[in-house]
């Protein structure tokens, strides 16, 4: 009798733990449908001429990012921070789409020294030949495929021939993965369709993947907040720098004698210079050094050098004329500020304004007198760093602070 009964419980027990595990993996097959809905309208919420689309390939590749690499995804977010705004620049100097600047993220992971089994070269995964092919100088002592402004002015001239080809984005980025010639001929087997998702069974295998690991990257760059991914930012040293044209040779080991800027941090921002020093050459080159280093570098020397990028500053936003292609047409920094004698404006305040309506201001204010340098104002004034002078002032390459007006320092 004792034997039937436990006989009984244990149908039981075993009943109602297969119940449960039913029930549980209905829940999970309800969470993971709500969880397909949610992803696939945040991707059709995104803005793009690209065609995204949610698959089962994209899903695998977003969860790569937001649950199996979440260290690496923190990382890749925080050089977002030292790449994107050179991107950004050109692309809208160019009028390009903005989401192409993803394709760096997955090309190298947003690092500049990146470099495939097969040879493929920095942040836009250049080859040789093909770099050369778009203007970039690869020889015994540069790589230019590790500049991030003349890279990126390399991979977006080869994006829009691309585009030219096609007159489709999602086939132009297919194309830069496997070669136009695949792309063509994945249009022919599929009988002449024109686009991606039609052609896609006809491409090479990496590349019916490098869409999907496209669409994820975007993904991950517009709702990382929403996985709880907080970005890890570089050193302040890395990510708030300054980048001008140089045309001298420089040696690194003088330079960091000169700057007191640890070598390796020199290596680190200027990964193009194979032997730790910028050569001689009659093409101008560039040099990124820490923004407050680099400031008081050009200050201190003689001539006049172009700046082309300031984490403090960014770029004109109302024009192009500040990127690497229109290098020629940039204002001058000489030793007593951002100089273009054709475009200085009124600033702040005129001269001759009543200083009393000054002093009831918020804010402590300076006249700028002859001989002076916005440099050597902020050096003036304790706490105040030069990159803080410019923010505060808004003054931007095309304004300059003419001799007797005033400028903010700080607030009272």
């Amino acid at each position: 009798m004792n034997k039937i009964k436990v006989f009984a419980n244990a149908k039981t027990l075993i009943a109602m733990c297969l119940f449960m595990a039913l029930g549980i993996q209905g829940f999970s097959a309800v969470k993971s449908k709500d969880l397909d809905l949610e992803w696939n309208n945040r991707i059709n919420n995104i803005s793009t001429q690209v065609d995204m689309r949610y698959t089962p390939v994209v899903k695998k590749q977003i969860q790569m990012y937001t649950e199996r690499y979440r260290k690496g995804s923190e990382r890749l977010l925080g050089r977002v921070s030292v790449y994107f705004p050179i991107f950004e620049n050109e692309l809208r100097s160019r009028q390009l789409p903005d989401e192409l600047k993803y394709l760096s993220v997955i090309e190298s992971s947003l690092d500049a020294n990146a470099r495939s089994y097969i040879g493929a070269t920095g942040l836009w995964q250049f080859m040789k030949g093909t770099g050369k092919m778009y203007g970039l100088t690869i020889n015994s002592t540069i790589d230019e495929r590790k500049d991030p402004f003349r890279s990126t002015a390399a991979a977006l001239d080869y994006l829009s021939d691309l585009y030219d080809q096609f007159g489709d984005w999602t086939l132009a980025l297919a194309a830069y993965n496997c070669g136009p010639g695949n792309v063509r001929k994945a249009i022919r087997r599929s009988g002449g369709q024109h686009d991606y998702w039609s052609i896609r069974k006809f491409l090479p295998r990496e590349t019916q993947k490098y869409i999907p690991k496209f669409i994820a990257a975007t993904y991950l760059m517009n709702y990382y907040h929403d996985h709880d991914l907080v970005p890890e930012l570089p050193e302040d040293h890395l990510r708030i720098t300054a980048t001008a044209e140089v045309h001298e040779k420089i040696g690194f080991n003088n330079l960091s004698a000169e700057t007191g800027i640890d070598l390796e941090i020199i290596k680190a921002l200027n990964p193009a210079y194979k032997k730790s020093y910028i050569p001689d050459t009659k093409k101008s080159r560039t040099l990124t050094l820490p923004e407050a280093s680099m400031f008081k570098y050009l200050q201190a020397k003689n001539g006049d050098y172009r700046l082309l990028y300031s984490s403090a500053l960014g770029f004109d936003k109302r024009s192009s004329q500040y990127g690497l292609r229109n290098i020629k047409s940039m204002p001058v920094l000489s030793a007593h500020g951002f100089i273009d004698s054709n475009k200085v404006e009124p600033f702040l305040l005129s001269k001759g304004v009543d200083e009393s309506n000054i002093n009831n201001r918020k804010y402590v204010y300076h006249r700028i007198n002859r001989r002076e340098s916005l440099m050597s104002i902020a050096e003036m004034y304790e706490g105040v760093e030069f990159a803080t002078l410019l923010r505060i002032n808004d003054i931007s390459f095309t304004k300059l602070p003419p001799v007797g007006a005033f400028i903010k320092i700080r607030e009272l």
